[in-house]
C-alpha cells in the first residue's frame, strides 16, 4: 500500500471575515495589515474548524478594513456563508514574503514573525508589528507570557540574523529589558 503525501503550503494570517453579502455571496474582510492590500493571492484559505480550506480568489476590491472578496465557492448556501462570519483568513506565506521584499532595505517589516534574542539575557520575544508612524521606528514584541514590549529599531543592535530559524540576535541595552523582565 503506497502512502499519499500532500503538499501543504506555509500559511500566514491575512484577515478575518466580518460578514457576507446575501445576494452576491461575497465576503467582507478586515485585513490584519493595511499593506496586505498590495498582495495578489490566487487563493484564500478559510480556517474552518481549524482546518485551512482553500478557495480560489475571483475578485477583490475595497479598503483594508472593508475588503470585498468573491471566492469560487459554487454550491455554498446562505447557511454556509453565515458560518464563515468571524473565520480567520490565511494566504500562502510566499505571497506575504514577496510583499515584504518590496519594502526598503532599512525597513524592519520583513522581520515580522522572527524571534528576537538578546546575547546575554536570552529570548526577548517575537516581533508582531512595527510602528513606523514617528521618526523613531518601534518594534512591538510579544514575550512567551503574552506580555508586550516596545523596543526602538536600531540596525546597529542587530548582531546576526538566522533566516532558517527565523531568529535575530538583538543586542539592545539591557536596561531597556530589565523592567520588562522583572514583571
Amino acid at each position: 500500500m503506497s502512502k499519499v503525501s500532500y503538499c501543504i503550503p506555509s500559511l500566514s494570517p491575512y484577515g478575518v471575515v466580518r460578514k457576507y453579502r446575501k445576494h452576491s455571496g461575497e465576503l467582507i474582510l478586515s485585513l490584519f495589515r493595511e499593506e496586505y492590500l498590495d498582495l495578489d493571492p490566487d487563493y484564500l484559505f478559510l480556517s474552518l474548524d481549524g482546518i485551512p480550506v482553500p478557495f480560489r480568489l475571483l475578485d477583490l476590491r475595497g479598503a483594508w478594513d472593508n475588503l470585498i472578496v468573491q471566492l469560487d465557492q459554487s454550491g455554498d448556501s446562505e447557511e454556509d456563508l453565515e458560518s464563515f462570519r468571524g473565520v480567520q483568513v490565511l494566504v500562502e506565506q510566499s505571497v506575504v514574503d514577496d510583499l515584504r521584499m518590496d519594502f526598503p532595505d532599512d525597513s524592519p517589516l520583513p522581520l515580522i514573525g522572527y524571534r528576537f534574542i538578546h546575547p546575554e539575557l536570552g529570548v526577548i520575544g517575537t516581533l508582531d508589528d512595527v510602528d513606523a508612524t514617528t521618526a523613531n521606528v518601534l518594534l512591538l514584541l510579544t514575550d512567551g507570557r503574552g506580555g508586550q514590549l516596545y523596543l526602538p529599531f536600531v540596525e546597529e543592535w542587530i548582531q546576526s540574523v538566522d533566516a532558517d530559524k527565523r531568529t535575530i540576535c538583538y543586542a539592545c541595552p539591557k536596561d531597556l529589558l530589565t523592567l520588562h523582565l522583572q514583571d
